[in-house]
Protein backbone atom coordinates (compact mmCIF):
# COMPACT_ATOMS: atom_id res chain seq x y z
CA UNK A 1 0.00 0.00 0.00
CA UNK A 2 2.85 2.40 0.76
CA UNK A 3 4.12 2.08 -2.83
CA UNK A 4 0.68 3.07 -4.20
CA UNK A 5 -0.29 5.83 -1.76
CA UNK A 6 2.71 8.11 -1.49
CA UNK A 7 0.92 11.27 -0.27
CA UNK A 8 1.01 10.22 3.39
CA UNK A 9 0.48 7.23 5.61
CA UNK A 10 -2.47 4.94 6.15
CA UNK A 11 -2.88 3.09 9.42
CA UNK A 12 -5.31 0.19 9.55
CA UNK A 13 -7.42 -0.15 12.69
CA UNK A 14 -10.17 -2.59 13.50
CA UNK A 15 -12.99 -0.67 15.21
CA UNK A 16 -16.68 -1.28 15.85
CA UNK A 17 -18.62 0.11 12.88
CA UNK A 18 -20.54 2.69 14.91
CA UNK A 19 -17.35 4.08 16.49
CA UNK A 20 -15.63 4.24 13.12
CA UNK A 21 -18.56 6.15 11.57
CA UNK A 22 -18.61 8.57 14.54
CA UNK A 23 -14.84 9.08 14.16
CA UNK A 24 -15.38 9.79 10.46
CA UNK A 25 -18.15 12.32 11.13
CA UNK A 26 -16.06 14.03 13.83
CA UNK A 27 -12.98 14.28 11.59
CA UNK A 28 -10.82 11.92 13.67
CA UNK A 29 -10.31 9.66 10.65
CA UNK A 30 -10.34 10.40 6.91
CA UNK A 31 -12.13 7.29 5.65
CA UNK A 32 -13.90 4.12 6.73
CA UNK A 33 -13.94 0.79 4.87
CA UNK A 34 -16.26 -0.93 4.12
CA UNK A 35 -19.24 1.38 3.92
CA UNK A 36 -22.52 -0.23 2.96
CA UNK A 37 -25.04 2.43 1.85
CA UNK A 38 -28.43 2.32 3.54
CA UNK A 39 -31.07 2.59 0.78
CA UNK A 40 -33.48 4.19 3.29
CA UNK A 41 -31.20 7.19 3.86
CA UNK A 42 -30.78 9.58 0.90
CA UNK A 43 -27.13 10.12 0.01
CA UNK A 44 -27.57 13.90 0.32
CA UNK A 45 -28.54 13.53 4.01
CA UNK A 46 -25.25 11.89 4.97
CA UNK A 47 -22.54 13.94 6.72
CA UNK A 48 -19.93 12.30 4.46
CA UNK A 49 -19.56 11.01 0.91
CA UNK A 50 -18.69 7.58 -0.31
CA UNK A 51 -17.07 6.14 -3.41
CA UNK A 52 -19.37 5.59 -6.36
CA UNK A 53 -17.26 2.63 -7.50
CA UNK A 54 -16.36 -0.47 -5.47
CA UNK A 55 -12.99 -0.34 -3.73
CA UNK A 56 -13.02 -3.85 -2.25
CA UNK A 57 -15.29 -6.90 -2.25
CA UNK A 58 -16.99 -7.49 1.10
CA UNK A 59 -18.05 -10.98 2.14
CA UNK A 60 -21.03 -11.36 4.43
CA UNK A 61 -21.35 -14.54 6.45
CA UNK A 62 -24.49 -15.78 8.18
CA UNK A 63 -23.78 -17.45 11.51
CA UNK A 64 -26.44 -19.75 12.94
CA UNK A 65 -26.87 -22.02 15.92
CA UNK A 66 -25.69 -25.59 15.19
CA UNK A 67 -29.24 -27.00 15.15
CA UNK A 68 -30.26 -24.63 12.34
CA UNK A 69 -29.59 -26.47 9.09
CA UNK A 70 -29.41 -24.20 6.08
CA UNK A 71 -28.51 -25.64 2.73
CA UNK A 72 -29.17 -22.35 0.96
CA UNK A 73 -30.30 -18.79 1.58
CA UNK A 74 -33.75 -19.81 0.30
CA UNK A 75 -34.64 -20.91 3.85
CA UNK A 76 -33.85 -17.54 5.40
CA UNK A 77 -37.49 -16.45 5.75
CA UNK A 78 -38.23 -19.59 7.81
CA UNK A 79 -35.83 -18.81 10.66
CA UNK A 80 -36.15 -16.28 13.45
CA UNK A 81 -33.95 -13.27 12.96
CA UNK A 82 -32.86 -10.38 15.10
CA UNK A 83 -33.91 -6.82 14.48
CA UNK A 84 -31.34 -4.21 15.38
CA UNK A 85 -33.20 -1.32 16.94
CA UNK A 86 -31.77 1.93 18.21
CA UNK A 87 -31.57 2.19 21.97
Amino acid sequence: MDEIYTEGGISIKLLPVKRSIVNLKNGHIDFHIPYIPNPRIPEGNLPYTFASEPVVDVAFVLYTRPEIKMSSMDNLEKIKHCDFKRR
